[in-house]
C-alpha cells in the first residue's frame, strides 16, 4: 500500500539510471491516464449533539404501525464542525420501540484546514427500541468547500427510549472534495445503500519492486513499481498493485497513482474489490494514499466508496511499511 522510495529506494533509483541510462526511458512505457482519485479525500471525525427530533404528524397504518414526519437540528464538534438542520419520514412500531426510515440533512460545516460551505446528505434512520441510533448517509450536494463533494457517512449513538429525548454520538465521514474546476468522482449511483459499512484496520506492506525508471526534463524520475499488501482488521485480505510515481531525488518525494485489488473479506462476507489510488510519499517515509471504489465482485458486487490509507516505512533495507486504514464502503449485498 505505502511504496517508499526513501533509503534504499533512492539509491536503487540511482543506480538503475546510471547502469541503463537511455535503454530505461525505453521500458517506462507509455505515459498513463489523468490520476482519477482526488488528493482532497479526507476522513473526518465528529461528536454530536441533538435535541430531539420534532414530531409534524403521527398517521396509523395499516399493519399497527405509524408514519412519522418530523424535523430537528443537531450540533458536531471536531474536525467536521457546524450544525445541521433536517426532515425525516419513519415508520414506528410501537410494540418493539424500533423506529426506520429516511432522512434529509443539509449542514453549515467546516472542515479543519480546509475551509466551510453547506453539505447535504441523503441519510437512511435505524432507531432501536432502547433507543440506539445508527445514520448512514451519502453526499448529494454542496457548495463552498463541498460544492462537488462525493463521499459517505455514518453516525452512531443514543437517544431516549423510542427516540424520545436529547441524543448524542459520534460520526465519522470519508469526503473527496473536488478541486476546483475539475469533475468529482463519483460515489454513488443510488441514494443510500443501508448497507454502508465503516472499516477500520492495519496493512503492512513488505516492499514494491521496481519495474522501469525514465528521467523526466523536470528532474524528476518516473518510476514504474509493483507490490502486495496484507490487511487485518475489519477489512481483511491480501492484494496486488500496480503503481506509477514521479519521485524527486532532491526531496526524496513521490507522487502518483496507483490501481490495487484486494481478496478481502468483511463481516458482510469476501469478494475482489478494486481501488483507484492517488499516492503521495514525504521524503520522511510518511505515506498518505487515498482510494475510490471502482470495481468489485462477491459482497464488494456494485460497491461504492472512498479509503484512506496512512503509514510509514518501516524497514529502509526492504523499503517496507506498515500503518492504518479507514475505508467508508456502501455495499449492495
Amino acid at each position: 500500500m505505502f511504496r517508499t522510495l526513501t533509503g534504499r529506494g533512492l539509491t536503487v533509483v540511482s543506480a538503475l539510471l546510471i547502469t541503463l541510462g537511455p535503454a530505461v526511458s525505453a521500458a517506462a512505457g507509455p505515459t498513463r491516464p489523468p490520476d482519477p482519485v482526488p488528493d482532497r479525500v479526507v476522513a473526518v471525525h465528529s461528536a454530536w449533539t441533538d435535541p430531539g427530533a420534532v414530531v409534524d404528524s403521527m398517521t396509523p397504518r395499516s399493519d399497527g404501525r405509524f408514519r412519522i414526519l418530523a424535523h430537528g437540528a443537531t450540533h458536531a464538534t471536531g474536525s467536521f464542525a457546524g450544525d445541521s438542520t433536517y426532515r425525516m419520514t419513519l415508520v414506528f412500531d410501537p410494540t418493539t420501540g424500533d423506529a426506520v426510515g429516511s432522512n434529509t440533512e443539509t449542514w453549515t460545516a467546516s472542515i479543519a484546514g480546509r475551509g466551510g460551505g453547506h453539505l447535504t446528505f441523503a441519510e437512511h434512520v435505524h432507531q432501536s427500541g432502547d433507543g440506539a441510533v445508527r445514520v448512514t448517509g451519502v453526499v448529494t450536494g454542496g457548495d463552498g468547500v463541498f460544492a462537488g463533494a462525493t463521499g459517505l457517512a455514518v453516525w452512531t449513538g443514543a437517544f431516549g427510549p423510542s427516540g424520545t429525548g436529547p441524543g448524542q454520538g459520534t460520526s465519522t465521514m470519508v469526503l473527496g472534495l473536488a478541486a476546483p474546476g475539475t469533475a468529482p468522482v463519483a460515489t454513488a449511483t443510488v441514494v443510500v445503500p443501508y448497507r454502508i459499512v465503516e472499516l477500520h484496520g492495519r496493512w503492512r506492506d513488505p516492499g514494491p519492486v521496481i519495474d522501469a525508471t525514465a528521467p523526466r526534463n523536470d528532474g524528476r524520475v518516473a518510476v514504474d513499481m509493483h507490490g502486495v499488501t496484507h490487511a487485518t482488521g475489519a477489512f481483511a485480505g491480501d492484494s496486488t498493485y500496480q503503481l506509477r510515481v514521479a519521485f524527486d531525488p532532491a526531496t526524496n518525494e513521490a507522487i502518483g497513482s496507483a490501481t490495487e485489488s484486494y481478496a478481502a473479506t468483511v463481516d458482510r462476507g469476501s469478494g475482489h474489490v478494486t481501488f483507484a489510488e492517488h499516492v503521495h510519499v514525504a521524503g520522511d517515509g510518511a505515506t498518505r494514499v487515498t482510494g475510490v471504489v471502482v470495481g468489485g465482485d462477491g459482497v464488494f458486487a456494485g460497491a461504492v466508496g472512498l479509503a484512506i490509507w496512512t503509514g510509514s516505512e518501516t524497514d529502509a533495507s526492504t523499503r517496507a511499511s506498515g500503518g492504518t486504514s479507514t475505508m467508508l464502503l456502501g455495499l449492495t449485498r
